[in-house]
């Protein structure tokens, strides 16, 4: 009797270990179908902005104000993320510092401030930020196209105006263009 007892027991914990191993499965299977299909999605999302940055670039030069602030919001964060075609479409972007709106010249502004200006919010002193920004800048200028160099020193006198940039990043670049 007591020995059928010991069976019986022995059984249902040889059971009860087979369902939780199963339950274990199960679950390591639905955790990897998710990954596989929020890596599906990414994929999808991916692809779909590539073909989306053309015709966000075409509208950056639309006659409507908030299409031209919009395409060029949504290229900057594309940039900053590495999306193929968007750092040349953003460079051209910076013809928008003509714009007769004022409210784009000012979003080009903000746009072009957090890719260039704010690329060191992790550095410690000023003069470490100073020289990133220095560095950003003459990075920037040495990806213009022919004419955007007076669009780049309309950009630099609005960023200037707004106290953007400041007299330790303007030492910098005294320093280094002197």
């Amino acid at each position: 009797m007591e020995s059928e007892n010991n069976l019986n027991n022995l059984k249902e914990n040889i059971e009860k270990k087979q369902s939780i191993e199963e339950n274990k499965e199960k679950e390591e299977i639905i955790a990897i179908k998710r990954v596989i299909n929020y890596l599906r999605h990414c994929l999808e999302f991916a692809t779909e902005l590539e073909i989306a940055i053309p015709m966000t670039e075409k509208l950056l030069f639309s006659t409507t104000a908030t299409d031209a602030i919009e395409s060029c919001t949504l290229l900057g964060i594309a940039s900053k993320f590495g999306i193929v075609g968007s750092a040349i479409a953003i460079r051209d972007a910076l013809f928008q510092v003509f714009h007769r709106d004022q409210s784009v010249r000012n979003n080009i502004a903000v746009v072009y401030k957090d890719l260039y200006l704010n690329k060191n919010e992790n550095q410690k002193s000023k003069r470490q930020k100073a020289l990133t920004c220095m560095r950003s800048l003459i990075d920037l200028l040495k990806e213009l196209q022919p004419g955007q160099s007076q669009a780049l020193t309309q950009l630099i006198l609005i960023w200037y105006n707004n106290n953007d940039i400041d007299n330790e990043m303007l030492q910098v670049l005294w320093e280094t263009f002197q």
